[in-house]
């Protein structure tokens, strides 16, 4: 039972955050709350620390009962996904202004698509990390709770990279067509050359 409270707590959460990123739902709040463009970064940005926070302990009320006896897990196979996704997810953001990104400072950056760094490769390079964590973690910690959120994140993933893929594709038109063509959505594609 409490590994089905979490799930829906979880799609709960993944479903706010889509919501509140919704280009419709941005200009609708905008205009109730009566915020610029970086002050409703502010309040997105807010809403999902404290959403986050909430779903952090509310997992950490529920993992005492869901931990059961000893399954055998693999430490260093999930510490080294965990590395791995830990690195993309720092690479990637040090090619986002995080200022912008947080609703510190105004958008300068917005009309620039990004394919630098790990962008070069992939177009989703967060979300990989993301789930490269969330695989690793599942290896060290094997449990219904951690399987749940893997697989709720996994299906979130999905969605979301559709949803940012229509948002982006309104936004930077034939320049991201011709990007989504030529670079792959979440695994690169590594050519060895003669």
């Amino acid at each position: 039972m409490d590994i089905l409270i979490f799930g829906v707590a979880l799609s709960a959460y993944y479903t706010l955050h889509s919501f509140l990123a919704s280009q419709n739902i941005k200009s609708v709040l905008r205009n109730l709350l009566v915020i610029s463009n970086r002050g409703y970064r502010l309040f997105f940005n807010l809403i999902a620390v404290f959403s986050t926070l909430g779903m952090i302990m509310l997992f950490n009320e529920l993992r005492p009962s869901v931990i059961q006896e000893e399954i055998k897990s693999f430490p260093m196979s999930g510490c080294a996904f965990v590395a791995i996704g830990l690195v993309l997810i720092i690479w990637s953001m040090r090619y986002y202004d995080i200022l912008e990104f947080s609703g510190f400072r105004d958008l300068q950056h917005s009309n620039k698509l990004n394919t630098f760094g790990p962008n070069r490769f992939i177009r989703h390079p967060l979300y990989l990390g993301i789930l490269l964590v969330m695989v690793g973690w599942n290896l060290i910690v094997i449990n219904g709770l951690a399987a749940t959120t893997l697989i709720i994140t996994l299906v979130y993933v999905f969605i979301g990279i559709h949803l940012e893929e229509k948002k982006l594709i309104n936004q930077f038109g034939e320049s991201y067509e011709t990007y989504r063509k030529t670079v792959p959505k979440l695994w690169p594609k590594w050519q060895l050359r003669n």
